[in-house]
């Protein structure tokens, strides 16, 4: 468990760069290989990830998941959808066919909080998420003629690279990576897989957070208070 709420720390906290700020203000503009520094290198404090899979039998999950971070101190959220194995069914005692979890896990102090068996559902709703962006894993990579968005494809062998994570993609993944000419904005992800279709949309802000902020109890008896009234 530990190495998957490192591997989503990796994702959040990867570095600030300035690489695209005067292309931003038009000298220049960004190139593929600009975009995929920008993606790497940028450093959100809240991540939110949306899950949307759809099965050969047409049913529809959905998973939604976010990570914030105050630079120490990590909260993750997460729901998402499964089909339920025969034995879940029987255990639970009911004939639905799709089950729902959530919870939240937070990294405190050093210290980890949550269930930790629970969170993650397999490949379709929740992945281990390292993302990692290379022009050399890219097919038809195009930037816009603002220069703050890319499409292109991945293939399934290089999938894993840049999501670092196995989808188990049929065939050519279909990904679309949004800055601000700064920092990474969105990131959307969509390939079919042996038992269904499978769209994440990934979205990153860079606001502070104060995950576990300090309430002040107030003090009883406080000054100018009369302790006892008299008669």
């Amino acid at each position: 468990m530990k190495k998957i709420i490192i591997i989503l720390l990796v994702f959040s906290l990867l570095n600030l760069t300035g690489c695209g700020l005067f292309k931003n203000m038009g000298i220049g503009k960004n190139s593929v290989s600009d975009i995929c520094e920008i993606a790497n290198q940028s450093k959100p404090t809240k991540i939110t990830t949306e899950v949307s899979y759809v099965t050969s039998r047409n049913d529809r999950l959905k998973g939604h998941y976010v990570t914030t971070t105050d630079g120490e101190d990590v909260l993750f959220e997460y729901y998402y959808e499964k089909l339920a194995t025969p034995e879940e069914s029987l255990a639970s005692g009911s004939s639905d066919r799709i089950m729902s979890y959530e919870g939240v896990i937070s990294y405190r102090d050093g210290v980890y909080y949550g269930d930790e068996e629970q969170w993650k559902p397999g490949t379709g709703t929740a992945f281990d998420l390292e993302f990692h962006l290379d022009k050399k894993l890219l097919k038809d990579a195009e930037v816009d003629e603002d220069g703050i968005v890319l499409t292109a494809k991945v293939t399934p062998e290089n999938l894993k690279s840049v999501l670092g994570t196995n989808l188990n993609a049929t065939g050519d993944a279909e990904i679309t990576v949004t800055t601000n000419g700064v920092n990474l904005t969105m990131v959307e992800i969509k390939c079919a897989t042996a038992n269904g279709n499978i769209t994440i949309r990934t979205s990153y802000t860079y606001n502070p957070q104060d995950l576990f902020p300090v309430i002040e109890e107030e003090v009883e008896g406080t000054e100018g208070e009369e302790g006892t009234e008299e008669a």
